[in-house]
C-alpha cells in the first residue's frame, strides 16, 4: 500500500529510454496480474484449441507429415469422434511423455525434502552465498539454461525457485490491514484540507520496512516521502516540485496524530 499523490511532470530531463522501460515493465506486470489461475488457463487454452479444430476442420485444412508425407486433415475435437479420440488418447499421451517419470520422481523428492526440513537448511546455506540483489538474476539465468540438464529441469525449477525465495526473502506482503485503514483515511482528510484532489492507495511489487509493521497488525503508511520514479535504479529521481506538498502532508498528518497527546498534556 502506498499513499502518494498523482505525479506531476518532471522539471529535469531524464532518460527517455529508462522511463519507457519502466512503463513497459509496469504494463507487462499489469497484464500478467490479470491472467487467470494456471488451472483455469489450461482449460481456457484447451477450449480455444477445440474451437479452432472445429473451425479448421469445417474449412478442410490439412497438412503433410514431414517424415511420411502423408496428408493429415484437422479433426473436429468437438465432434463425437473427436471427443472419443481425445478421451481415449489422454492416458497414452501422458504415459508416453518422456520426462513424466523424471518429473514425478523429482517432485516427490522435493516434497519429502521440504516437509522434512532438509531443503530449508540446504537452501539457506546456498542462498547465503548469493547476495540478495543477485538472487532473482541467478534464478532467471538458471531457468534459461535449465533445458541443458533435461526436459524436466524447467518444470522442477519453478517450485525450487519458490522455495528459495520463501527462505531467502524475509519481508511479508504488505496489505491494507484494519489498523492502517483509519490512518489512510486520516491522511486523505489532511490532504483534502490542504486542497489536494485525492490521495490514492496502490499495490506495488516493492518492499520496505513497512512490511514488517503491517505484518504485526500495526498502523503504517508507505510512500509518504518524495514522489519520483526508477526506485533503486541508476536513473532514480524525484520531482522537486512535489517536495513541499509531501512535506506539508506528512507534517499535517503528524499534527493530527499528536492532537490527543497535546490535549492530555493541557488537561494535566
Amino acid at each position: 500500500m502506498s499513499a502518494t499523490s498523482a505525479q506531476p511532470q518532471p522539471t529535469e530531463p531524464q532518460s527517455r529510454l529508462l522511463r519507457a522501460a519502466f512503463r513497459s515493465f509496469a504494463a507487462i506486470e499489469k497484464v500478467g496480474n490479470k491472467l487467470p489461475n494456471p488451472f483455469w488457463l489450461f482449460w481456457i487454452l484447451a477450449g480455444v484449441v477445440a474451437v479452432l479444430s472445429a473451425v479448421l476442420a469445417a474449412v478442410g485444412v490439412s497438412a503433410a507429415h514431414p517424415g511420411t508425407h502423408e496428408t493429415i486433415a484437422v479433426r473436429n475435437l468437438l465432434s463425437k469422434d473427436g471427443l472419443t479420440m481425445a478421451v481415449e488418447g489422454a492416458v497414452d499421451n501422458y504415459a508416453a511423455f518422456p520426462p513424466l517419470a523424471t518429473i514425478l520422481t523429482v517432485m516427490f523428492g522435493i516434497a519429502v525434502a521440504e516437509r522434512s526440513g532438509l531443503f530449508a537448511a540446504l537452501l539457506r546455506r546456498m542462498v547465503a552465498r548469493v547476495p540478495d540483489r543477485y538472487l532473482t538474476f541467478a534464478l532467471s539465468m538458471t531457468a534459461m539454461v535449465s533445458h541443458v540438464a533435461g526436459d524436466a529441469a524447467y518444470v522442477t525449477l519453478i517450485p525450487l525457485g519458490a522455495l528459495i525465495i520463501e527462505h531467502a526473502w524475509n519481508r511479508p506482503p504488505m496489505t491494507l490491514n484494519a489498523a492502517s485503514a483509519p490512518l489512510l483515511a486520516l491522511a486523505r482528510e489532511v490532504a483534502r484540507e490542504q486542497g489536494r484532489d485525492s490521495l490514492p492507495d496502490a499495490a506495488v511489487g516493492g518492499a520496505s520496512d513497512a512490511n514488517f509493521v503491517a505484518a504485526l497488525g500495526l498502523p503504517v503508511l508507505c510512500g509518504m516521502g518524495a514522489v519520483g520514479d526508477g526506485a533503486h535504479a541508476r536513473g532514480e529521481f524525484i520531482y522537486p516540485d512535489t517536495v513541499p506538498a509531501q512535506t506539508a502532508l506528512v507534517a499535517g498528518l503528524l499534527g493530527r496524530l499528536a492532537q490527543p497527546l497535546r490535549a492530555g498534556v493541557t488537561a494535566s
